[in-house]
């Protein structure tokens, strides 16, 4: 749910950035807005994509608690980050 990327703004600029939203439309919105050259912006869904890597922090910001099945959800993405 990275939306346009505004998360970005709150966290530290010497890391890389994966951010994931659904829609494709507003991912080219969030790539558009160069927040920083460390941040990514992909397409996919959390609920059905398989996620195959494994991230160092996983943060879902106002995500979680809009999905029906948000704590099946949380379970998935704790197998893929240590925090």
């Amino acid at each position: 749910g990275c939306s346009t990327g505004y998360g970005v703004q709150f966290l530290p600029n010497d890391i890389t950035y994966l951010d994931l939203d659904y829609d494709q439309t507003i991912v080219n919105v969030a790539n558009a807005q160069q927040w920083l050259p460390s941040a990514k912006f992909a397409c996919a869904n959390i609920i059905t994509d398989d996620l195959r890597d494994y991230y160092d922090t996983i943060i879902a910001f106002e995500v979680i608690e809009h999905m029906d099945e948000g704590l099946e959800v949380l379970e998935k993405l704790k197998k893929h980050c240590k925090i």
